[in-house]
């Protein structure tokens, strides 16, 4: 997962992160996160997709190393409200994929699923304007804090995006407690 994020933060995004060994980590790794990753089919150590997830009352990447993005406006701070930080994915195998990966997706749906479960309404998100696009094509509501800005070599956007129900019917086609219904009733 470190490896990962070295590669896609400080060699394709260009941005100014510590890595030694080649792997990234900072500080924010020691707050206890909870990550999401994505293993490789063939080779369990080889992470192909990471997140972090940190609650907005303690330190976190918006609030602390990216205010600007927030555009003037209050970084949130609510025991309801967590930010996906160091969201990275592998390139595919265009030999394998042609060029195309589900990763960054099922990645979403697997947040989704998480912060649904564990009462998180909102997050808020450092990010691409082409991880905007994402969640919106997979029928997310991303709200932007202000204008996107040049950090390193990408458009960067700071969001809020609700988890609410609609979140989670736009992932999974349902609610996650009307399966768990259905099912029992079955």
């Amino acid at each position: 997962m470190y490896a990962l994020r070295h590669e896609v933060f400080k060699i394709r995004l260009g941005w100014e992160v510590d890595s030694q060994n080649g792997r990234e980590k900072d500080w924010f790794d020691r707050l206890e996160p909870t990550y999401v990753v994505a293993r490789h089919d063939s080779d369990f150590n080889r992470a192909t997709g990471s997140s972090r997830l940190l609650p907005t009352q303690s330190p976190y990447m918006l609030k602390d190393v990216f205010p600007q993005l927030l555009n003037g406006h209050a970084a949130p701070q609510a025991p309801n409200i967590w930010e996906v930080s160091r969201f990275a994915v592998a390139r595919p195998d265009s030999s394998v994929t042609f060029g195309m990966n589900e990763t960054p997706a099922s990645m979403i749906g697997e947040i989704v699923r998480f912060v649904r479960r564990n009462g998180v309404d909102e997050i808020v998100t450092v990010t691409s304007v082409g991880v905007e696009r994402l969640l919106r094509s997979l029928g997310l509501k991303p709200q932007r804090f202000g204008p996107a800005l040049q950090i390193g070599n990408v458009r960067t956007v700071a969001l809020r995006v609700p988890m609410d129900d609609a979140a989670e019917w736009a992932l999974w086609g349902c609610l996650e407690a009307d399966l768990a219904q259905q099912q029992a009733a079955a």
